[in-house]
């Protein structure tokens, strides 16, 4: 197994990443960033993770996440799939 792929060990403190993401994914990162007021594109990912880490778990126990609008009204969320082409 590569450096790169090595699992965090208890002692590590940060591990590198590095993304490849298309002109379009990109303008949405940055348009999150802005919106959210997160300071880096790494705390955009890592609340990004923390949401989706509550829909798994609670997938995972057979709950739906939902989400009310303004007008009261519940609709279920999904995680996007193929995010760059919406």
């Amino acid at each position: 197994m590569s450096e790169v792929n090595q699992p965090l060990q208890p002692q590590d403190k940060t591990h590198l990443l590095q993304f490849d993401f298309s002109m379009k994914a990109y303008a949405k990162l940055l348009a999150i960033r802005e919106r959210s007021g997160a300071r880096t594109f790494a705390d955009v990912v890592k609340n990004s993770l923390g949401f989706y880490q509550v829909y798994l778990e609670a997938h995972e126990r057979g709950g739906r996440v939902l989400i009310e609008d303004v007008d009261g009204e519940l609709r279920e969320i999904e995680p996007p799939q193929g995010f760059e082409d919406k």
